[in-house]
């Protein structure tokens, strides 16, 4: 599971077994968050199915709340093997498989199906396209690559019979991009009892995503609407909403439903956020003083003279974020400057870390400007703004702003 991983991330440098495999472990916490959401549909002897175990966080916490349950878990990596059965002891069997390409005769019949699928983009193999088929989802490809997660759940999704309960951990792409809305609108009304928790973005050691939980119990077809909640660093829910299904085929993020209720904006609206548009979002690489004692000069959000204007930079450096014509300039924190923002018209230079530079696509450029100028482009970020005294505005907040792309 990852955070606005590129395609290019196939191509790049591994540090360890874990990062090549694209493993996030899950922390107990948001484990015992997700067992916790299923609630009732729980069983009192599981049969559980844990696709990529990891370090079988998530089957850990299913034997907590039902210590008779049994389970299966699938996992790739070797050194994890001899962990995972350590788990439950006699009621646990460890397959050593790649889930993608696992054959189905060797599994349970599961009641319980966990998966915290691993990071990164997958070849849209065979047996990948046969559980698409299998499942009826649709999931985005692009030049025969498919996001792996995606992937993940649709193995669950086709081995799911109606009365199977499920829960994932996913990065935000499958819960909030409109490129994956027709992947929702099959899922969510075939999922009862559906709640999905957004989790926060340090949730995970040693990496920031924007990650997700969604649990509920396969279904011929549902009427009521899904649960959204967010939870804090302890996997304590702070806030929960209901919505639609239709709402929440247009995101199942809480933090986009609850902002366009405080600003008086129906849902689906305007479906496209920056980020599912491929903004992206960069933190400037030193703080102010730093750069004066470099002695150099960079954008600060005191150089923010008016809530919006054009500018012109230069005093770009090798080695440090810099800002060029086409790019954005942001208010990162300050109560009293988070309105603000700058057009880069002409030259290149260097901003500090209260600064986000946003980089929109060319064909999109006028649309984000004009978005981020209105009326509801200031008070999203303000309404979206996290701290008590010092306010600041987090990506991930920014990323999942609603913008309208239409000329």
């Amino acid at each position: 599971m990852s955070s606005r991983i590129s395609p290019s991330s196939k191509y790049r440098a591994y540090r360890s077994q874990a990062d090549s495999l694209g493993q996030i472990f899950t922390p107990a916490c948001f484990a015992d968050r997700l067992i916790a959401n299923i609630g009732e549909t729980l069983s009192r002897k599981p049969q559980v199915l844990d696709l990529g175990a990891g370090r079988g966080a998530l089957t850990a916490a299913a034997f907590r709340a039902r210590p008779l349950a049994r389970a299966q878990l699938v996992e790739i990596d070797p050194e994890r093997i001899n962990e995972l059965a350590s788990i439950g002891l006699a009621r646990v069997e460890v397959l050593e498989a790649d889930v993608l390409t696992l054959e189905t005769s060797e599994l349970l019949n599961p009641s319980l199906i966990l998966s915290n699928p691993p990071f990164g983009h997958r070849r849209l193999c065979k047996e990948i396209a046969g559980d698409l088929a299998m499942c009826g989802l649709e999931i985005p490809s692009s030049g025969g690559w498919v996001r792996t997660d995606a992937a993940f759940v649709a193995k669950a999704w086709s081995l799911a019979r109606n009365g199977t309960t499920v829960g994932f951990i996913t990065a935000s792409p499958m819960m909030t991009d409109p490129g994956f809305r027709s992947f929702r609108s099959h899922l969510l009304p075939r999922l009862r009892g559906a709640v999905a928790t957004r989790l926060p973005s340090a949730a995970f050691p040693g990496v920031e995503v924007s990650a997700f939980a969604l649990t509920g119990q396969r279904a011929a077809s549902r009427r009521r609407g899904i649960v959204l909640q967010s939870v804090d660093y302890q996997g304590e829910v702070d806030r929960e909403v209901e919505v639609s299904i239709a709402d929440a085929i247009e995101s199942l993020d809480i933090n986009y439903h609850l902002a366009l209720r405080n600003l008086g904006m129906p849902t689906g609206r305007i479906a496209s956020t920056l980020g599912s548009i491929g903004c992206v979002v960069q933190r400037g690489s030193r703080s102010q003083a730093q750069y004066r004692d470099l002695g150099l000069a960079a954008f600060h959000t005191s150089s923010f003279t008016t809530p919006h204007t054009n500018v012109t930079l230069k005093g770009a450096r090798a080695g440090y974020n810099v800002a060029s014509a086409g790019d954005i300039l942001l208010s990162r924190v300050g109560t009293r400057c988070l309105d603000r923002h700058a057009r880069v018209v002409k030259g290149a230079g260097l901003f500090t870390d209260c600064v986000y530079r946003l980089a929109a696509p060319e064909r999109y450029r006028s649309q984000v400007w004009k978005t981020l100028s209105s009326g509801f482009g200031v008070e999203w970020r303000l309404a979206n703004a996290l701290g008590s005294c010092a306010k600041y505005l987090t990506v991930d907040a920014l990323l999942g702003m609603p913008v309208d792309i239409r000329k």
